[in-house]
């Protein structure tokens, strides 16, 4: 008898949300239904956790795959950093098409201050080198990184420090 009054529950529970989106224009609705599908798959996940059906480790780990999707852009717009990097990226892909198949090996002075965040009363060797240091940590390809970014950093700090000497 319970599990016959938690399928009906679930099935009203679905019509008035297929009637909510249905009701919502064509944009908005794919938004909302990722959004009730994740949510469905947290509460379900955290539900089998209560009742013991799954272990707490595994509904922790689902939910925050399912959650992943929200958090992934928040987290790139909110780390200026990455951003700036990766806008450089698409940038630097976009003049890699336009022009014919050239490599991108000098950097101006003010484009490597940029890529290592320094300002002009920074720039000195020991500056140049923690810079470095701290954004090759994050950007390394052997740290889940990506080789251009890498590339872009090394690049930057070969470019600043000869043009310090």
């Amino acid at each position: 008898m319970p599990r016959i009054i938690l399928l009906l529950l679930c099935c009203i529970i679905g019509f008035i949300i297929y009637r909510w989106i249905s009701n919502q224009d064509q944009k908005n609705s794919r938004n909302s239904t990722i959004k009730i599908i994740i949510t469905l798959v947290v509460s379900a996940l955290l539900l089998l956790a209560a009742t013991g059906k799954i272990h707490w480790v595994g509904a922790a780990l689902a939910s925050f795959i399912a959650a992943l999707r929200f958090a992934l852009p928040m987290l790139i717009k909110n780390l200026p950093l990455l951003a700036r990097l990766f806008g450089q990226r698409k940038s630097s892909n976009d003049q890699q098409q336009n022009s014919s198949h050239a490599t991108q090996t000098d950097m101006t002075k003010q484009e490597a201050m940029d890529v290592l965040g320094l300002k002009n009363q920074q720039l000195n060797e020991e500056a140049i080198i923690q810079a470095h240091r701290s954004l090759i940590q994050k950007v390394h390809p052997d740290r889940g990184g990506n080789a251009h970014l890498a590339q872009r950093v090394n690049l930057a700090k070969d470019c600043l420090l000869k043009q310090l000497s």
